[in-house]
């Protein structure tokens, strides 16, 4: 696949406009790593167990996992906590790919409306 113009200049926006997080200068802070990673760590220990977490008993008294459409039912957060596991250097670079992935879907979205993205 080759990549045209556009497409690269919104994939480098996203590396280099995060550079601390895309780099690993800085660690990212706050909800990704007291909810995030630990949901991760869970997901890929009890997917690697055998079972598929319903429930989380770790969390705020019990927590019902399922029910959470940030944790569970996303495709990639499935895939990375098998794969991963609770790396921290693998969340940094699944954050940079949502950004670059926002930033394409916002440009066909522009596209789409008429407007020119750029």
């Amino acid at each position: 696949m080759r990549w045209r113009s556009p497409d690269r200049n919104l994939a480098l926006i996203g590396i280099f406009g995060y550079w601390p997080i895309s780099f690993l200068v800085h660690p990212l802070k706050w909800d990704m790593i007291d909810t995030v990673l630990p949901w991760r760590y869970y997901m890929g220990e009890a997917l690697r167990a055998g079972y598929f977490p319903f429930w989380n008993p770790f969390q705020q008294s019990g927590y019902p996992i399922h029910a959470d459409v940030r944790s569970v039912w996303n495709p990639e957060a499935l895939l990375s906590s098998c794969f991963f596991g609770p790396d921290l250097r693998a969340l940094h670079f699944i954050l940079i790919g949502y950004f670059i992935l926002a930033g394409w879907g916002m440009r066909r979205l522009l596209l789409r409306l008429g407007r020119p993205p750029m």
